[in-house]
């Protein structure tokens, strides 16, 4: 072969070599100079909910870690999507972010259409809480657990009735997957929130409702109402007396909701990777925990690929719940 053949094959494959080095080069400097500004952190949700609390102690706490503010920034509206698709639509540099729930990633991506592909356009960082859900009756049934008030179900077909906080939310979602595993036939109710919905079961209107362990404990002890069972996959730290549907015999009946940070898909991995060590060490903190629990959540940290699995399974669960109830995502 003549030299210059070999310079002829040589040569590209130099070439390539040094653009991936370069390329790689420049991810390493654009990770080290990150950040250097503002991040924002959009919610799509409205201030003052759970979620935008939770938001703003995330927010609080990286900005901590990262020396720069982390401005919270509330974009309601669209069942999620106007806060989500400003983050897929956002340039992946780790400088906008959001913060959202299983109900805006795990729920509503079920729907037929959206205007940004949830996969194809945002990256998982980390989950960093997550809120347990009570399965609750109203006293008046007279059942005193999961066994008698299932008995009672099931001999009153379409007459009992459970309160959520709107058709699509996450105690609907919740709700039917209790009612499609225990073979519970119930009228559902929709109110415009959960507290109304709790409120009508502990008046003895509704019979059953789906409620968080924060600010529930009067109820349970004045004995208007029954926690029957809690959905998350241990006990909750809030109500550790209450058995999870796991322990009842229904391990397919997990429920609750998480929330979590994501970023735009694209970003650098060396960003992609400092972003989700400096949240998942702010949400191991004592301080975060704190915080975490004066909002009625629990800490639970899953990073990257963990964390995408979950969306993706949850994902995979309420589009079946969706089809089997029958519930419409508009």
């Amino acid at each position: 072969m003549t030299d210059t053949a070999t310079k002829r094959q040589v040569l590209p494959a130099i070439t390539a070599f040094a653009s991936v080095a370069l390329a790689l080069a420049a991810a390493q400097v654009q990770a080290q100079a990150w950040p250097s500004r503002p991040i924002r952190m959009i919610v799509a949700q409205a201030p003052g909910g759970s979620g935008d609390l939770m938001a703003r102690v995330t927010a609080s706490n990286l900005s901590e870690r990262l020396g720069v503010p982390v401005v919270v920034e509330n974009k309601p509206g669209g069942a999620f999507i106007i806060g989500t698709e400003a983050v897929a639509r956002a340039a992946p540099d780790g400088y906008t972010l959001l913060h959202t729930s299983m109900q805006g990633l795990g729920i509503f991506p079920t729907a037929e259409k959206l205007p940004y592909d949830p996969d194809r356009d945002l990256q998982p960082i980390a989950m960093v809480a997550f809120v347990d859900s009570l399965i609750a009756i109203s006293s008046k049934l007279g059942a005193k657990n999961l066994k008698e008030f299932i008995a009672i179900a099931k001999a009153r077909p379409g007459q009992l009735t459970y309160g959520s906080s709107g058709p699509g939310s996450v105690s609907h979602f919740n709700l039917e997957l209790f009612r499609l595993r225990t073979g519970v036939d119930a009228l559902h109710v929709p109110f415009k929130g959960g507290m109304a919905a709790l409120a009508e079961t502990v008046a003895g209107r509704i019979d059953v409702a789906l409620t968080g362990t924060l600010g529930v404990s009067q109820h349970i002890a004045s004995g208007a109402i029954v926690p029957l069972a809690s959905l998350g996959k241990k006990r909750s730290r809030i109500l550790p007396d209450i058995p999870t549907m796991v322990e009842l015999g229904y391990p397919d009946a997990l429920g609750g909701t998480w929330y979590g940070v994501i970023a735009p898909a694209g970003m650098p991995q060396p960003v992609v990777r400092r972003l989700a060590r400096e949240i998942g060490d702010a949400a191991a903190s004592p301080k975060f925990a704190e915080q975490t629990a004066k909002v009625g959540q629990e800490i639970r940290i899953e990073l990257l690929d963990e964390f995408a699995r979950t969306i993706a399974a949850e994902r995979r669960l309420w589009h079946a719940v969706a089809k089997e109830a029958n519930i419409k995502l508009e």
